[in-house]
């Protein structure tokens, strides 16, 4: 599991060095966020308020969520089309 300060260079868009990483039969499955997780969490940032230290994390991850949202809008019009 990545250390708070990994995710916290990762979300800024800094390149992090691989670590190497222990096998995990448990956890070898990366798991996506659901239509409805995205949602839900972007909903959850919307209205909360933060310092502004958090705003450029907060914004990167709002971003990234909104870009799962429009993946799965996509990927339903296209399945309807």
């Amino acid at each position: 599991m990545a250390s708070f300060k990994d995710l916290k260079a990762r979300l800024q868009g800094k390149s992090i060095p691989p670590k190497v990483q222990k096998q995990n039969p448990h956890n070898q499955k990366r798991e996506n966020l659901e239509l409805e997780e995205s949602r839900y969490l972007l909903a959850l940032i919307a209205k909360s308020d933060f310092n502004g230290a958090d705003i450029q994390i907060v914004y990167n991850v709002a971003l990234k969520l909104q870009n799962i949202i429009k993946s799965y809008i996509n990927t339903e019009e296209n399945v309807q089309n």
